[in-house]
């Protein structure tokens, strides 16, 4: 069966260690996504994706980066889901997703506490897409580079 890209509004944060929740970055799935990822391959070259600015805040040890999905309708099936997140970590440029692009997230000293696509996404709420939590010695932030993310419903 052929996915069709779900329509709504990401949400980057930042989560501190004391649980204070920093919205860091938002957009639509249009803009994040452009094309979409039928079958968990992303439809077109970086060349059409967006840039997605490098954000001021920077986050440290045991601090979360969360992407949070406000769809337009519900899914329980989001395996296509494709992503390439730019993010700085210790200074570094790294790439975080499941592409080719790709530089990995756990090299790059974070733990997976939610992997993308494990969940069902809500119509009526923000739902979690991913969350990472930066290890001891891990300092990061967001954007920098071009990025991708698009949710599948493969339902």
């Amino acid at each position: 069966m052929v996915s069709a890209q779900m329509v709504g509004e990401y949400s980057f944060f930042g989560i501190t260690p004391s649980g204070r929740e920093i919205k860091l970055f938002g957009a639509s799935s249009y803009f994040c996504g452009p094309g979409g990822s039928s079958e968990g391959v992303i439809a077109n070259t970086p060349e059409k994706w967006n840039i997605l600015p490098l954000q001021p805040q920077r986050f440290g040890p045991g601090s979360k980066f969360v992407i949070k999905f406000y769809g337009t309708a519900a899914t329980t099936d989001a395996s296509d889901s494709a992503m390439q997140i730019p993010l700085v970590i210790n200074g570094q440029p790294a790439i975080i997703g499941n592409s080719a692009h790709a530089t990995g997230i756990i090299a790059q000293g974070f733990t997976v506490t939610l992997a993308a696509a494990d969940e069902a996404y809500l119509g009526s709420r923000p739902t979690p897409y991913l969350i990472y939590t930066a290890n001891e010695g891990t300092y990061w932030q967001l954007g920098g580079n071009k990025m991708f993310v698009s949710i599948e419903n493969n339902a």
